[in-house]
């Protein structure tokens, strides 16, 4: 099922920048669960942490997978710039190692092209088994800025890959493409939208492979021309309420748009101030032995709590066993939270939202079984 943005971008507005980077929308409200490295124009470029002659992009997954810049490449305000053929941004292939063998990861970037009929690469790995590039066109016919995922080098009889999206980027538009690759499924996305699904292929990155974001290791002449803002990567599947989100983030941040613009679900939302919000609900149902009290409301069978992911704010959950029944633990998405106080076997916590995240208390009848 495809899940675009639901309409967020018919509606462009501007927002001004400096009000909702200030509010809470930055490189940490992207999702964090599985972040393997993450490079931001933004914070690394246009919020002053390097000079307009520094020539390194800061992985700020903090990882330190830092990528180099090349010699044509420049800083602008909410990235960098290239305009030549060359090695735009070699990185350490460290962060590789995290991914290698798992054959399930997530890449995505946010790039604006100047030209949309020369072959051009987003992201690629060459010399290695398993390596692959995300191409702005086929290098062939048609050339009309099409997203491709072209698999290198000779690969297990019948896994080699080759797919290329119905979507096109075109020359000047600015996109945010993400792709989620496993075995058995690899899924290409622009703007939060499903455009290609392919299955019955290999997809795996290899640790002793070269990297280059915007380009191809060892041909110069395939560098992306144009405004590079983003990359990220992950070593997992993203679902498509992360894609959303993470989609929804880049607009914000670095094509101007609003959080208003946006329909999220998943648990994710923006408050009417900017803030991003993430949902996370601590739910008990009918004769399940007990309820829950968050921040001294009354105690309630269900109960969504809705706080910032970024962990700025906290709220204090506790577990209401029924009569005849006490309380054990906390289950669900644990580690998508951070406990500010206590932990999953309090009955009483207090928690900081890094992701979305489901909890549950259970309760065991006293002197019986758990329910």
């Amino acid at each position: 099922m495809n899940k675009p943005f639901d309409a967020i971008l018919l509606v462009m507005s501007v927002f001004v920048a400096g009000a909702i980077f200030a509010d809470g929308v930055s490189a940490r409200s992207y999702v964090q669960d599985g972040l393997v490295a993450c490079y931001d124009g933004i914070e690394n470029a246009g919020w002053g942490k390097h000079s307009d002659n520094a020539k390194e992009w800061i992985d700020l997954s903090g990882n330190g997978c830092n990528g180099f810049l090349g010699g044509t490449v420049a800083w602008t305000e909410k990235g960098w710039t290239n305009d030549a053929d060359g090695q735009p941004v070699v990185v350490t292939n460290t962060y590789l190692s995290t991914v290698t063998g798992s054959r399930k990861f997530t890449v995505e970037f946010a790039a604006k092209p100047d030209r949309a009929n020369a072959r051009e690469a987003f992201f690629s790995q060459y010399d290695a088994l398993h390596s692959f590039t995300f191409e702005h066109n086929s290098g062939g016919n048609p050339k009309n800025g099409r997203i491709r995922i072209y698999g290198h080098k000779t690969l297990p009889t019948g896994s080699d890959f080759s797919v290329m999206s119905k979507a096109v980027v075109e020359a000047g538009e600015w996109a945010s493409v993400s792709a989620t690759l496993a075995p058995d499924l690899q899924t290409i996305w622009k703007n939060g939208s499903k455009i290609l699904a392919t299955t019955g292929t290999v997809s795996v990155l290899n640790s002793s492979c070269e990297s280059v974001i915007g380009g191809e290791p060892r041909r110069a002449n395939m560098a992306f021309k144009g405004t590079y803002h983003a990359f990220r990567l992950y070593n997992r599947v993203l679902s498509e309420d992360e894609i959303a989100l993470n989609a929804a983030i880049d607009a914000i941040r670095f094509n101007g748009a609003s959080p208003t613009d946006f329909k999220l679900s998943g648990g994710y939302s923006f408050d009417d101030k900017g803030n991003l919000l993430v949902m996370v609900t601590a739910v008990t149902y009918a004769n399940d032995g007990g309820m829950v009290k968050v921040d001294g409301e009354e105690p309630t069978k269900m109960t969504t709590v809705i706080i910032k992911q970024d962990g700025s704010e906290s709220v204090t959950i506790s577990a209401v066993p029924d009569a005849g029944y006490e309380f054990e633990a906390w289950t669900g998405n644990i580690g998508s939270v951070a406990f500010a106080s206590g932990s999953a076997s309090d009955a009483r916590i207090t928690i900081t939202a890094k992701n979305a995240a489901t909890l549950k208390p259970v309760f065991r009848k006293v002197g019986g079984l758990n329910r």
